[in-house]
């Protein structure tokens, strides 16, 4: 329901219904929709609000991720920073593609090397 009510623009709703919610994962995936809603509803400071009161980490660098994706480049380089640090960086590729593409094309080039046979290299 938290979920209806943000994508029809009631964010104030959504945010209530959010904070309702008993289940921890259930309540911080409600949040991560309600951040991201936010975001693109050009409120980046109470999505950034939002993101802050997730309290699992995983889910907290999403809604980072997910705010960094909605606000201008400048703003989502340090959304990305705190999602990283929180969060799996994989989780974060669909964020970064978008706000820093040379970063990803690193960390390719770092970790995607393609490898020879050690007979090949006798």
């Amino acid at each position: 329901m938290a979920e209806a009510a943000a994508a029809a623009g009631d964010l104030d709703r959504a945010e209530e219904i959010a904070r309702t919610i008993t289940d921890p994962d259930g309540r911080a995936e409600a949040l991560v929709f309600l951040a991201e809603a936010a975001a693109a509803a050009g409120h980046v400071g109470r999505a950034e609000e939002v993101a802050c009161a997730i309290n699992d980490p995983d889910k907290q660098a999403l809604a980072f991720a997910a705010v960094a994706q909605e606000t201008e480049p400048t703003y989502a380089r340090s959304f990305i920073a705190r999602a990283l640090a929180l969060g799996d960086w994989t989780a974060l590729l669909d964020a970064l593609v978008q706000i820093q593409p040379a970063v990803v094309i690193a960390i390719t080039s770092d970790y995607v090397k393609p490898t020879l046979s050690p007979r090949l290299t006798s």
